[in-house]
């Protein structure tokens, strides 16, 4: 926000006010240029910070009206604090005065129910209307990054007026004074429920928890869970409720939680510091190993990426291959927002995910740039929509659409250290287990004591020795060896009654010391009259399904050593697919378009040296291969691209190096004495269309 005045006036009362403020506002007549409408921002800004602690004041309802002129009759009221707001967000459409743009209610944001969802306004409404009108991709990154910057300005200068801050004395007070926090801070867990139970619980809990926080409008924990950001709730409920579950190294979830939190008791048992010192380990092991992986993945990515570049020349380059992909789910179709496709007429239409649910659950033939037919640029139609806002950082395009999901795996990777977070299987037995059996933490135990089933000593454990497997062959004498899959036999030794207890998806229960004692001195049974409250039968491994693992999954789809090694033959359709479902699993907010980006990088013709893409112009494209990023850098045409990867001796031995790889790059500047700006100059005046710019860069020449 500009700052032509730094005055506050000194207000007591809406009488006061009235007289600073107009007795309406025509928004569009401060839109005639940016210093009208700052200077407008500023004045309000200023009447608000010198009447904010007036509760009459703040919540005077300002009238408005968009235009002067009858193409707006309805008189607007919003409260002078949300007025101020408003102005922030409607400051980018100060680009669109001279058009045919029209603002009406709908811009108006509602700071009641809208703050949550500020990212969604700004994209559907002022970021829409800007790229609607071509407005350069520059100028929308600055206006929007002003917007942001005069929001935070509001938490910066309100939140010392509101004396907005807290202590160990707010959680204090929602424990001693209010019996439903209190109730939610106490939650503690039977150890015989099973992990995906406790978790199911606890994110019932943590949805009661925010809701009944974000219900009290004092309460400066409900200020900031409000606006959406500066807290994370899963972090907000292991401080003050439950601190849940943790996984091992493995990525196993330690069946037995962590029953405290981090305000009320703490870690006040050994296990509960070994848990979480495992948890520890493995964030430290990661940042250590798996960061540095997933820094370089990043690197060479964005080297293979800036080989490609937005056509300033083609708008559509007519290829006859079209990239088929399967839209699942609503999310999916989000992903190919903006995007062109060829419908059953055969004619190019474009996505609006909000409109054409119909394609949902359909196969979908996409413009592509994997199936892009020019080379080493992509046209406006495979790119989709939005490369009209990209067109004046084309050179650059394909490296800033890969880095919003590279940027974010490594952020999440580097999060975990934060956050550690299991996702467990459930474990489903049928439904004679319970009569006989308990599970608890993981293990499975008879049922002994006032809850056995009459005749319990007549029965037995029974298990085909054909059925046993060796999870080590090496291993001979480990507990977790031997393991049983699907289930096993429980038999009455007097009437020979046989039944069959089973698992769900034929997991891997492992026999325990206790049972293969028992079944050694039973002579292959294991009878339950030998058996007491401690006996453990099996140990069940309890998988993780861990948010990392698409991250992972992500790395090898496109640099997987395994896949290098295989010279496995990919097809384009389906590790496409693959890529998208794989961001929706990962809940990163780049398109499927990043993905795409980089696979038109790894398509070589087959048999080849890897050195040329498949000719999409052709009616039939023949063999081809998908390389890893590590393969695709090397055998690159150009040395220096090829150099700045890996596998340098082996580059300079190849016979390629004088006889195929002579192209230049955009790496070779950087290996020159004296570089020539024309064609930065060029490309300059191409985005601004200013001969002024030009002749600022020639005299600082």
């Amino acid at each position: 926000m500009s700052s032509n005045s730094n005055i506050v006036p000194e207000i007591h009362d809406v009488e006061e006010l009235k007289t600073f403020l107009r007795p309406i506002y025509f928004i569009n007549d401060y839109m005639r240029c940016d210093e009208d409408y700052s200077a407008l921002v500023d004045q309000i800004y200023m009447i608000v910070k010198g009447c904010f602690e007036k509760k009459d004041c703040r919540e005077y309802m300002v009238p408005f009206k968009f235009y002067k002129e009858n193409r707006d009759e309805k008189i607007h009221t919003l409260q002078l604090r949300h007025f101020l707001i408003n102005l922030f967000m409607w400051h980018p459409l100060v680009n669109l005065y001279d058009t045919d743009f029209e603002m009406d209610e709908n811009y108006i944001f509602d700071c009641w129910n809208e703050v949550p969802h500020l990212k969604d306004y700004i994209d559907q409404k002022i970021v829409t209307a800007l790229r609607d009108y071509s407005v350069r991709n520059t100028t929308v990154n600055n206006s929007i990054s002003n917007v942001l910057h005069d929001l935070r300005s509001i938490s910066i200068n309100f939140s010392l007026i509101m004396g907005l801050t807290m202590s160990s004395e707010t959680f204090l007070h929602w424990y001693r004074d209010d019996p439903t926090l209190r109730e939610l801070m106490e939650t503690r867990f039977p150890l015989d429920m099973q992990p995906s139970e406790i978790e199911d619980s606890l994110a019932d809990i943590q949805k009661r928890l925010i809701a009944e926080i974000k219900s009290r409008k004092d309460d400066p924990v409900g200020t900031i869970l409000r606006a959406d950001t500066g807290i994370k709730h899963k972090q907000l409920v292991e401080f003050t409720a439950h601190m849940g579950l943790k996984p091992d190294l493995a990525g196993i979830t330690i069946p037995l939680p962590i029953n405290s939190s981090t305000l009320i008791r703490g870690l006040d048992k050994p296990s509960s510091h070994y848990i979480d010192a495992l948890g520890a380990r493995k964030s430290l092991i990661m940042n250590k190993k798996v960061m540095g992986n997933a820094g370089y993945f990043g690197k060479l990515v964005l080297l293979l990426a800036r080989t490609l570049s937005l056509s300033k020349t083609v708008s559509d380059c007519g290829t006859k291959h079209y990239l088929k992909i399967y839209i699942k789910t609503p999310q999916m179709l989000q992903k190919y927002n903006n995007r062109y496709y060829v419908d059953a007429n055969g004619e190019i239409r474009l996505v609006n995910a909000r409109k054409d649910t119909q394609l949902i659950g359909t196969w979908v033939n996409f413009r592509s740039p994997i199936t892009c037919s020019c080379h080493d640029e992509v046209c406006h139609v495979c790119f989709g929509r939005t490369s009209t806002m990209n067109f004046d950082i084309s050179a650059g395009v394909v490296g800033f659409e890969v880095e919003e999901f590279t940027k974010v795996v490594n952020q999440m990777i580097l999060s975990a250290k934060h956050l550690l977070t299991t996702v467990s299987e459930k474990i489903n037995f049928s439904e004679e287990f319970n009569r006989f059996f308990k599970l608890y933490c993981g293990e499975v135990s008879p049922k002994i004591g006032d809850d056995a089933i009459p005749d319990i000593e007549d029965w037995a454990v029974w298990i085909d020795p054909t059925s046993i497997q060796k999870a080590d062959e090496l291993d001979e004498d480990s507990s977790f060896n031997s393991y049983v899959l699907g289930g096993f036999y429980v038999q009455n030794m007097k009437t020979h009654e046989s039944i069959w207890i089973s698992t769900d998806e034929d997991r891997e229960l492992f026999l325990t010391d206790d049972l293969i004692d028992l079944v050694r001195k039973g002579r292959g049974y294991a009878r339950f009259s030998e058996m007491n409250e401690l006996t453990t039968l099996f140990s069940i491994v309890i998988m993780n399904n861990e948010l990392t693992k698409p991250l992972y999954s992500l790395m090898s789809l496109l640099n997987s050593k395994a896949k290098a090694d295989q010279n496995v033959t990919s097809n384009y359709h389906e590790m496409a697919q693959k890529f998208t479902d794989l961001l929706l699993d990962a809940k990163i907010g780049a398109t499927a378009l990043s993905g795409e980006l980089i696979i038109s990088r790894l398509i070589r013709k087959d048999p080849d040296v890897d050195f040329e893409r498949p000719d999409f112009t052709k009616d039939e494209v023949g063999k081809y291969k998908i390389l890893t990023v590590s393969r695709a850098i090397e055998h690159n045409k150009s040395p220096l691209l090829g150099f700045a990867g890996q596998d340098i001796k082996r580059q300079l031995m190849s016979d390629n190096l004088v006889t195929i790889k002579n192209a230049p790059s955009y790496i070779d500047a950087y290996f020159k004495k004296t570089t020539s700006t024309e064609r930065f100059i060029e490309d300059h005046a191409m985005s601004t269309d200013s001969d002024s710019v030009i002749d600022e860069v020639n005299d600082e020449e």
